[in-house]
Formats: structure tokens, sequence, C-alpha cells
């Protein structure tokens, strides 16, 4: 069975293309953060958002100079730094000029109770007929 071979036979370089894609996604977190302390200049200390963004780019930093060994595992902190994703959220809301978007969104939101009890209603259906 071709699953039970070890990821490093499957992918034979897929460790470097992940370090690779750790170092390239830093660096650009990194001129990120340098582009925002530009811009924003005060404001950039009253966000807690760009705060968020230095200690996850001091992180990187301290694990990819090595400093230290730091007490949370590597996997933890990739899990930290997917919570940047959250910040499309903030987008989403601060976005005025999509007001269609806005409507779709409400729109889905609102038919979510009705999309549970239709499917549950098409599951005790089956049930039903898979019982005669």
């Amino acid at each position: 069975h071709p699953g039970d071979r070890p990821a490093a036979q499957v992918w034979l370089h897929g460790k470097t293309a992940f370090v690779v894609l750790d170092i390239f996604f830093g660096v650009l977190f990194c001129l990120e953060l340098v582009l925002k302390v530009v811009s924003m200049r005060l404001d950039f200390v009253k966000d807690r958002w760009s705060a968020f963004d230095t200690v996850l780019v001091l992180i990187w930093l301290w694990e990819v100079c090595e400093i230290t060994r730091l007490p949370l595992d590597a996997e933890k902190l990739r899990l930290i730094r997917l919570f940047r994703l959250l910040r499309v959220v903030k987008l989403v809301r601060a976005i005025q000029g999509f007001e269609s978007l806005v409507l779709i969104m409400a729109s889905i939101r609102a038919s979510m109770a009705a999309l549970v009890w239709s499917s549950l209603f098409l599951v005790v259906i089956q049930l039903l007929i898979g019982l005669l």
C-alpha cells in the first residue's frame, strides 16, 4: 500500500521545500512589518494586530537564528502563525464598499438553521427508505 511508506520516501525534497517556504514567508512578513512601521509610525504601537505581527516575526527570527531553543514546539509556532489569517476577517468587516458581500454573508449566516433542519430531514428520509 503506498500510504505505508514514510513521508521522506514519498516526497524526497519535502523537508527542503517547507524550509524554503518558511524562510520565504518569514522574510515576506518581516518586509510587511517594516512597511507597516514606516507607514503607520506612532499608530503602529497602538494597533493590537501590529503587536501580534511583531511577536510572530520575532518568534520566527528567534527560530531561524536558533539563538536558544524555544520552549514551544515548532508545530505550535506554525499554528500560532496561522492566526494571522484572522486579519482577513478584520479586513472583510472593515471594507464598507462591499455591501453586496456583506449582504451575501448575512444571508448565508441567516440560512444556516434552515440548512441544518433540511439536512436532518433528508437524513431521516434516507434512513426510513433504507429500512424498507
